[in-house]
């Protein structure tokens, strides 16, 4: 059994297709308070969820829930849990900037930037795979 930070597990089950068990996993993230009252640990966890959520087509939601993580990590001078989560990150921001027009990224990120931990964690678990 895994007992780490599921990001990486997580984004590589997206990425081959599997965004369900990825889900899962992130779920199983959010869920567990030992892996997320660790210093970022949430904030990896949405990043995975934003993953998920470019994987299956809406660039929208992860451009918003990396808004969030940005807000709460990079802006202030902190890190996230481990250290892939930044080069993950950095990934999937280009691709949602690319997927999406200037405007729409921008009012993307205000949205994202807006949300208290509580609305951003519940609107990442609450993304349906179609």
């Amino acid at each position: 059994t895994y007992n780490g930070p599921n990001l990486a597990p997580a984004v590589a089950f997206a990425g081959a297709g599997d965004t369900a068990r990825a889900r899962e996993l992130l779920n199983d993230e959010v869920n567990n308070t030992m892996l997320t009252t660790r210093p970022g640990g949430i904030e990896e966890a949405l990043v995975g969820f934003a993953v998920v959520a470019y994987l299956e087509g809406d660039p929208r939601q992860a451009s918003r829930l990396l808004a969030w993580v940005q807000s709460r990590t990079i802006d202030v001078g902190r890190v996230l849990a481990s250290p892939w989560g930044y080069p993950v990150f950095r990934r999937y921001l280009e691709l949602v900037r690319e997927a999406l027009g200037s405007d729409q990224a921008r009012a993307c990120r205000a949205e994202g930037r807006a949300m208290a931990e509580e609305d951003a964690v519940a609107y990442a678990m609450a993304i349906d795979s179609d």
